[in-house]
């Protein structure tokens, strides 16, 4: 019995370090990331500003640095999560849906679009959530401050060239 416990725990250390070793899908605290299903890699983008607002729809838009990871200087990103609420979106987890399908309060819709540097507004991408799936978005209202956490949120790109869909994760706060 001694020498089976002994013979077990390099497997059992090798085990916990792969583990350990494993990349964690969530984003860090003010980030969000956008991967494409097809071309390019992953493009992290952090938070610079937030507000919520109304306009028609109670919004939730964050705005990055102009520098994303993977030395793309000059690239911007603006998340937009739009609520159809009365008043403030409420703490709770929404429904993912399409910003023309968004038709009661529990659901919310995504849109992010990528820009070039305000010298070159030609280079410009959007993505858009999609109807159906069972995707979630958790969100929390509090103090009069909004944050919202997800991961792999299916989004489709408007447009040609390119993927045509990817996935977004998110860690926001204001």
């Amino acid at each position: 019995m001694s020498r089976y416990i002994k013979g077990i725990w390099p497997v059992v250390l090798l085990a916990l370090f792969a583990a350990s070793c494993k990349k964690d899908k969530t984003p860090d605290t003010n980030t969000w990331q956008v991967t494409p299903d097809a071309g390019k890699g992953t493009e992290v983008y952090k938070l610079k500003t937030s507000v919520l607002r109304i306009n028609i729809k109670y919004v939730l838009e964050v705005q990055s640095e102009e520098n994303a990871s993977g030395g793309n200087n000059g690239v911007s990103s603006t998340l937009v999560l739009s609520f159809l609420t009365v008043g403030p979106p409420p703490t709770g987890t929404y429904k993912v849906t399409a910003y023309e399908k968004l038709t009661s309060a529990d659901q919310v819709a995504v849109y992010v679009m990528t820009s070039k540097s305000p010298s070159n507004t030609s280079l410009h991408t959007s993505w858009f959530s999609q109807e159906g799936g069972n995707q979630t978005i958790s969100y929390q209202f509090e103090n009069g401050k909004a944050s919202a956490t997800f991961n792999d949120i299916v989004i489709k790109q408007a447009g040609s060239p390119g993927p045509t869909t990817g996935k977004i994760s998110a860690k926001i706060s204001q």
